[in-house]
């Protein structure tokens, strides 16, 4: 009895082993049955489902006054018609709108699962440059990032400041103003934005060129005929100082002779006009 009591525990084992081989089969089988069903899931949708994600709605937002039509947008954009869902790059649309001088940005976005969405933001004229080629003066609007992107006769119908000073060879749409001129170009959005009033008693800027990288500007107020000399930096105190200091020799029997006005050094020089 002894001896068949003791030869039944390898049957056992063998059957529990038999067992487990059986399960980690059929668990092995499934795990690949399912991974062969998602790849052919992946393939079907790659092949059936995805070229049919075709974008077919394309709206398109321009924010009113920049001259251009839905189809320029698309040209320019380098979108292109029968293009999918998940081919279709917004960033790419996004730098090529933005490459286009009229345009100071672009938001560009895809909606699931066949709409792209385009909306356009128009640069802002900050001032006017006026620059001489070829015998004849030629206008140019600019923004406060310096991009020049409007060019021609008509632009002397906008009431803006006058910029001079600046030495252009060629022009071209597109083109940036030196970048030392920047931070002054941001001083005068600012002014503009805060103070409009006092902006518009600008009538020209004209920048002094004193080192390779560095210039002073000369301001020619619209309410009096004097040469006004600041720094290279302006603000609202700044143009609230000179204005009330023009109030004041304008009242004086001096001011026909008044030449310039000097706020560099922060006292106010006069200066008078020989005769």
């Amino acid at each position: 009895m002894s001896s068949i009591a003791l030869s039944a525990v390898p049957s056992r084992d063998k059957r529990d082993k038999a067992r487990k081989k059986h399960i980690i089969g059929r668990i092995f089988l499934f795990s690949l049955l399912a991974l062969i069903f998602l790849i052919l899931l992946e393939l079907l949708y790659q092949i059936i489902v995805l070229p049919k994600l075709v974008i077919k709605n394309v709206s398109i937002k321009v924010e009113q006054g920049i001259p251009i039509t839905d189809e320029q947008i698309l040209e320019l954009s380098g979108f292109k018609a029968g293009e999918t869902f998940f081919a279709a790059n917004v960033d790419r649309i996004r730098q090529n709108l933005e490459a286009y001088p009229l345009i100071k940005s672009a938001e560009v976005t895809k909606i699931f699962p066949n709409t792209l969405e385009i909306s356009i933001m128009k640069r802002v004229p900050l001032a006017m440059l006026l620059v001489d080629i070829d015998h004849r003066t030629v206008p140019l609007l600019f923004d406060s990032e310096g991009v020049v992107y409007e060019v021609g006769a008509s632009l002397t119908e906008f009431d803006l400041p006058v910029i001079s000073g600046i030495k252009i060879r060629e022009i071209q749409l597109g083109m940036r103003l030196p970048s030392e001129l920047l931070i002054f170009l941001k001083d005068l959005e600012q002014l503009k934005g805060k103070s409009p009033d006092l902006f518009n008693l600008i009538s020209e800027i004209k920048f002094l060129r004193k080192r390779t990288s560095d210039f002073e500007v000369l301001l020619f107020p619209t309410i009096h005929p004097v040469k006004i000399h600041i720094g290279n930096r302006i603000d609202e105190n700044l143009l609230k100082y000179i204005i009330m200091i023009l109030e004041v020799v304008t009242k004086e029997a001096f001011i026909p002779n008044l030449e310039e006005i000097d706020f560099r050094t922060g006292e106010v020089v006069y200066r008078i006009r020989e005769e």
